[in-house]
């Protein structure tokens, strides 16, 4: 198989690109005029608020502060909790109508470390999902389309902040002992750092270990000419465990002429297991199915930043980020009839390798005293290989190896029309080469371009009004599992309702044209924030997932199916009751819709997905007197409709969920504290319909999943 790499005069390029930039950036930094931009450039540790009123295009930011009161875990946890985010987060982890090894939503919001995707951060975001919030600084969820940071999925981009080397010496720990479903589950997380002269550091680290349990039933009925003729029964119960270890040290040097060298590693790794019993009966015979998973998933990076400021804000940056993953799944499948004999076995193993480098360079600086200018250039290059094998009563082997030369060109410039109006247009080129070398298709080489433009509005109407305004153009590249033309069997009995699933290596990038309205109000005393926003979007070339017939086996690809349009609102409040003499008191909640529509019917498609809708209210409330901070928070998430192809139908119940803290400080530096998830053990349910060519039932399925509530307490100590 041939093995594609990036040429070497596109890294002698970033090269002296690279060079370059370093040594014009202090003649650039001399070149800074005076300006009254100053106010458009917020230091890391401004308050949240403020970033959010004088951010030049639309961003909700979380600080370490708010991140403590949402009382989340895991950034998974956290997604729920946080606005327009939680509809898309989805928690089924496979099994059901809605699963089946579908992997991740695509309109789950992109998610960046420190403004980087992580390895396989495009086609499986379980990385930056496992990560704990405990290492996170800020959380800042972009919602207009910028030069920088195109937002593609209803969700927005969401930018995890680290932490940073702190100002003075720090130390914390938190550990944290619970209960999933009565299995035992233990959180250790602590950070030490501290500056020291021109130098400082910071080590932090998490280790987790969750317990894992569930049970589902699923009843499906089979007819013939729309008469039932047929009953199928399954009862499965799995136990398993996560075990996550993530390490994220930082270290600092400031250097002369007001130059700082960053140096970020990051580690993680991951290992999951899970056994899987499952009783079944069909038509009166009984039968069962015994099942083992094993997972591991390790992930490293090393991010070196170089930075040098100028007056008033001017900066120049240079990143050079080196990052791989390694990644296996082992599944042991088995049948057995209803003496216990042995009906079928197989192993199914699948590996992937990712490696991945960047070379950032921008460069920001202040022309005349109305405009701050910001041009940037990267290029990435990454190689991944699939190897995917299955042996026993059933036998394939698939590899297919992808390379990917990215090369970026971005500006934008932040105007200042006058106190109150900023005006920000940007445009972003892009250049992308990809080479897939399948084992069952050969090798496909694509070539795509685009140039997308941006231009937002900022109106300042008072110290406490904001109103915005977005338009943009972007593209959105298929994920690199959606090209790998790599058929992937479906466990169980093959069928329209549980197809084999593959890549379309034809298809093509979906544009994009969004336009976006908001309003954010901010409440006196920083007592809150109240923001409303609504979007709309046509799609050209919008993608969807087909379920056809491939040689006897019904498969599953992602097909361009026309033009789409989608449109919908976000809502978010977040308030101290200081007005109503009740200071103490804080509430929060946000409300999000959202509606993909086909603007012309494809054959053989259904109508796609429905709209989704989500809410989530909290409090938070205060007993000084006993130093005592209790609250919770309510998420819902309404039911989808989705339509894979014209004979199958889906429904994915509402879910509903109810998780309480209390949080009692001991003394001035260590606080115990009690966390308490889906306290109502609220249960799931699931729908799957298909029908014949004549639209006469042949098969539903009824799935059920009761809810398994969890619980921590944690001792935590600052000093």
């Amino acid at each position: 198989m041939n093995k594609s790499n990036v040429p070497p005069t596109y890294k002698t390029c970033f090269i002296r690109l690279l060079q370059a930039g370093l040594v014009a950036s202090p003649v650039m930094a001399l070149a800074v005029e005076e300006t009254v931009l100053s106010a458009v450039s917020v230091s890391a540790k401004a308050e949240a608020q403020e970033i959010r009123r004088n951010a030049s295009a639309g961003k909700l930011v979380f600080d370490r502060q708010e991140l403590d009161t949402l009382d989340a875990a895991s950034i998974a946890e956290l997604l729920r909790k946080l606005p327009g985010t939680g509809m898309f987060a989805d928690p089924d982890s496979g099994g059901g109508p809605r699963g089946r090894g579908r992997g991740p939503d695509r309109n789950m919001p992109q998610i960046l470390v420190d403004g980087q995707p992580l390895p396989g951060g495009d086609r499986n975001p379980a990385s930056a999902l496992r990560l704990p919030v405990e290492l996170i600084e800020r959380v800042e969820i972009i919602r207009n389309s910028t030069a920088e940071f195109p937002v593609l999925n209803p969700a927005g981009v969401i930018n995890l902040v680290l932490r940073d080397v702190p100002p003075t010496a720090t130390r914390g720990v938190k550990l944290g002992l619970g209960s999933t479903d009565g299995r035992p589950s233990l959180r250790l997380e602590g950070q030490y750092g501290e500056p020291d002269g021109d130098f400082g550091y910071l080590l932090a680290g998490s280790l987790t270990s969750r317990a894992d349990a569930g049970e589902r039933d699923k009843r499906a009925t089979t007819y013939t000419a729309g008469v039932p003729t047929g009953q199928e029964n399954e009862v499965s119960r799995f136990t398993g465990r996560d075990t996550n270890l993530t390490l994220s040290p930082r270290f600092t040097w400031k250097l002369p002429d007001n130059q700082r060298l960053t140096v970020s590693p990051f580690f993680a790794h991951t290992e999951n297991d899970r056994d899987t019993t499952v009783e079944r009966r069909s038509n009166g015979v009984a039968g069962s199915d015994r099942e083992r998973d094993d997972s591991t998933r390790s992930m490293g990076r090393l991010l070196t930043e170089w930075r040098l400021s100028g007056a008033q804000g001017a900066e120049t940056t240079a990143k050079l980020i080196v990052q791989g993953e390694r990644e296996s799944a082992d599944k042991f499948s088995r049948k057995y009839y209803a003496a216990g004999a042995l009906a079928s076995a197989i192993t199914d193993r699948s590996e992937r390798r990712e490696n991945e480098w960047v070379g950032d360079l921008r460069s920001k600086r202040l022309l005349g005293d109305s405009h701050v200018v910001t041009v940037a250039g990267e290029l990435r290059g990454k190689a991944s290989e699939d190897t995917q094998t299955r042996s026993g009563s059933q036998t394939s082997r698939t590899v297919a190896e992808l390379d990917e030369f990215r090369r970026v060109v971005w500006a934008q410039d932040e105007w200042q029309l006058s106190d109150r109006h900023v005006l920000t247009p940007g445009l972003r080129w892009t250049l992308l080469e990809t080479q897939i070398d399948d084992s069952q298709s050969g090798r496909i080489d694509r070539t795509f371009r685009a140039l997308d433009p941006s231009l937002h509005y900022l109106w300042q109407l008072t110290d406490q009004w904001n109103l915005r305004s977005s338009i943009a153009r972007n593209s959105r590249v298929p994920f690199s599992r959606e090209l790998l033309p790599v058929t992937r069997l479906a466990s169980g009995v093959n069928s329209s309702s549980n197809p084999d699933r593959g890549g379309n290596p034809q298809l093509e990038p979906e544009r994009l044209r969004s336009i976006e309205l908001g309003v954010e109000y901010f409440l006196d005393q920083r007592a809150g924030t109240i923001g409303f926003s609504s979007f709309h979007r046509q799609i050209k070339d919008h993608t969807q997932r087909l379920t056809q017939l491939e040689g006897g086996r019904w498969v599953e690809r992602p097909f361009n199916v026309g033009e789409a349009e989608l449109r919908g609102f976000l809502f978010d409040f977040k308030s101290k009751l200081i007005a109503w003499q009740l200071p103490q008191l804080t509430v929060r909640g946000n409300a999000g819709y959202t509606h993909t529509r086909m603007l012309e019917r494809v054959a053989g498609l259904g109508a796609g997905e429905g709209p989704r809708k989500s809410l989530n209210l909290g409090l938070d409330y205060e007993l000084p007197a006993y130093r005592l901070t209790t609250g919770g928070n309510f998420n819902y998430v309404s039911a989808i409709d989705r339509e894979s192809s014209a004979s199958v139908r889906q429904e994915q119940g509402a879910r509903r969920q109810l998780d309480l803290y209390a949080l009692v400080k001991l003394d001035r530096q260590v606080a115990l504290r009690v966390s308490a998830q889906n306290v109502t053990r609220e249960e799931r349910r699931n729908e799957l319909e298909e029908v014949d060519a004549n639209g006469l039932r042949q098969r539903t399925e009824n799935d059920f999943a009761p809810g398994v509530a969890s619980y921590m307490l944690t001792l935590e100590a600052k000093w």
